[in-house]
Order: C-alpha cells, then structure tokens, then sequence
C-alpha cells in the first residue's frame, strides 16, 4: 500500500510538473503577445501624435485664411459701399440737371 501510495504520489508529482511546464508555455507565449500589442500601441500613439500636430497646423492655416477672407470681405463691403455713395450723389446731380 505505501508503494502504491508512493507510486501515486510520484504520478500526481509528473503531472503537475506538465502542467507547469504547459502553464509557463502559455504565460511565455501570452507575454510575448502583450509585448507585441504594446509596440503596437506605441506605434499607433506616436502616428496618434502626428495625426493630432497636423490637426493643429491644419486649424492655425485655416484660421488664418478665415482672417484674411474675413479682411477682404469688410474691405470690399467698404468699398461698395463707398460707390454705392458715389453712385448716389451722381444721380442725385444728373437728377438735379435734369
């Protein structure tokens, strides 16, 4: 009986040992893929970065068109309206005339 005892121990001893040996496997095998999904977390950061510092040039130029459109508008508005002025008076003189 202390054979078998013994016999079943030393069994249950090899199995754990596979078992071990499977579950190292797998940890082994899940860190590598956890050190490739943070490089590739990395990666998608830094083109996170680009993506967000082209954004912001992006917002700087059009904001600075919308300045200068912005500019020309009220330039040109002046300007008709200055006209609009001039076109007034000359009819109000050819009026007059006639």
């Amino acid at each position: 009986e202390l054979t078998h005892d013994l016999e079943m121990k030393e069994l249950e001893a090899r199995q754990q040992d596979v078992l071990d040996r499977e579950l190292e496997e797998k940890c082994r095998a899940i860190e590598a893929q956890l050190q490739e999904k943070e490089k590739d977390n990395l990666e998608l950061r830094k083109e996170l970065q680009h993506k967000e510092t082209l954004v912001a040039a992006l917002r700087s130029s059009l904001r600075t068109k919308e300045r200068r459109f912005l500019e020309e508008l009220k330039r040109r508005s002046h300007r008709v309206t200055i006209l609009d002025t001039e076109l007034q008076k000359q009819t109000e003189a050819a009026a007059y005339l006639s």
